[in-house]
């Protein structure tokens, strides 16, 4: 029998996908989405939703997949407006989830404006506490410099890597360890 428990579906879900094992993760997401639904609790579905959003994207239906992710995407964007604070991070994550999906199918266009918006949430989000976000600022500057130098777009690819450069530099002068080989 299933849990009627949404974590514990979740986490399971969410090993099960790490294993390859795409119909098993999809029917515990599938149940994960079930309860949360039935809870009414919007950060659990969008939770959910991205799972369900990776599952699609193992078993090759990208189609669901991308809807999956624009559900859980609006899910998050709702919840920031009811708590900016405690849910701008995870939109971040969920639309840096969703531009990795629109690159990997080619989509660079959209892929950079899902890029840029995470930047401008990694920026605003790293001046008020870098010690936190700034690691997130310089990975969110490189995969959109990915992403202008797979449009053609060489110079803005540049400034991008450089500015991320620098913040990694920054973070090695304090964490020598961490940032440097």
């Amino acid at each position: 029998a299933t849990p009627d428990d949404f974590e514990a579906n979740l986490r399971c879900a969410f090993f099960l996908s790490s294993t390859n094992r795409g119909d098993e993760a999809g029917t515990r997401t599938l149940r994960s989405l079930e309860l949360a639904k039935k809870a009414a609790d919007s950060s659990q579905i969008g939770q959910a939703w991205l799972q369900l959003a990776v599952v699609h994207q193992m078993g090759k239906r990208m189609r669901e997949a991308g809807l999956a992710f624009e559900e859980a995407v609006k899910i998050y964007r709702e919840l920031v407006n009811q708590d900016r604070a405690h849910y701008l991070p995870e939109l971040a994550a969920a639309l840096t989830r969703l531009a990795t999906f629109l690159r990997e199918q080619g989509n660079l266009a959209e892929a950079g404006k899902v890029e840029a918006e995470i930047l401008g949430i990694y920026r605003g989000l790293a001046e008020g506490n870098p010690q936190a976000y700034s690691v997130a600022l310089a990975m969110t500057l490189n995969r959109l410099a990915d992403v202008q130098r797979g449009q053609g777009c060489g110079e803005e690819a540049r400034r991008s890597f450089e500015e991320a450069l620098k913040l990694y530099q920054a973070l090695a002068a304090h964490n020598a360890e961490r940032y440097q080989p």
